[in-house]
């Protein structure tokens, strides 16, 4: 019994190992060269680098230390990430197309004007990070944390954001449209001239948010928590409001 034990002990390890052990030619690549397309780059350590313009697509980065890390303008279009650490990293312009960010820490990342569409990022950490102009069309967020996070005319077009944060989020003039925010934290976020048209957000909570000049056009409302919320001009045109909860 004690040697069955060990064994799974031994082989639990031992894929773990796995998990983390990147292709060493791969990494000598990326480091030579700069690009690193399908490369194996698991639990690399690639802090404090300068990826600006490289190509990274496709290439499997989970579990790696990506923080204070440069990729701007760089292509990580379908790239894994998985648990990666890419806070304070710098990712304007980056193509992160279709990339798996499940888990991963984004905290304080600078993602401006970047392409997040159609990505994978449940559960992912955003707090504090800069979003202005960023497309997360279709985006797949359930779950994730963006407490804090900044944004002009950030597109969140379609995204399944059901139960995830934005607590004291500043997202004027977001495109929200069609956006699934159900069970959704976003009290003290702005809001301002941001469109909800078509969204679900029932059961959201929109205590103190700043909604003044916002578009709930066909939006659902149900059971949402819109207490001290700022409703000045906001269009609420044909809202579904059934139990919501208002001042």
């Amino acid at each position: 019994m004690y040697k069955k034990i060990l064994i799974t002990t031994i082989l639990c390890f031992i894929n773990t190992l796995t998990v983390f052990a990147y292709n060493e030619a791969d990494l000598v690549l990326l480091k030579t060269t700069g690009n690193c397309p399908n490369g194996d780059l698991r639990g690399a350590n690639l802090a404090d680098h300068n990826f600006t313009n490289s190509n990274l697509s496709g290439a499997n980065l989970s579990f790696a230390d990506l923080s204070n890390t440069i990729f701007k303008n760089a292509n990580l279009q379908n790239s894994q990430l998985l648990k990666a650490n890419l806070s304070n990293s710098y990712a304007e312009q980056a193509n992160l197309q279709g990339a798996n960010l499940t888990g991963a820490n984004l905290r304080n990342a600078d993602l401006s004007r970047s392409n997040l569409s159609g990505a994978l990022a449940y559960r992912a950490n955003f707090t504090h990070a800069t979003l202005d102009f960023a497309n997360l069309r279709q985006l797949v967020a359930q779950e994730a944390n963006f407490d804090y996070v900044t944004g002009t005319q950030t597109d969140f077009f379609a995204a399944n954001l059901a139960s995830a944060w934005f607590y004291d989020a500043h997202l004027p003039s977001a495109n929200f449209r069609s956006a699934n925010l159900y069970n959704t934290k976003l009290q003290l976020a702005n809001f301002t001239e941001a469109s909800f048209i078509n969204a679900n957000l029932t059961n959201s909570l929109l205590n103190k948010a700043n909604l003044t000049k916002t578009d709930l056009r066909n939006a659902t409302l149900e059971n949402a928590n819109l207490r001290n919320a700022i409703i000045m001009e906001t269009n609420l045109e044909n809202t579904n409001t059934l139990n919501t909860l208002k001042d």
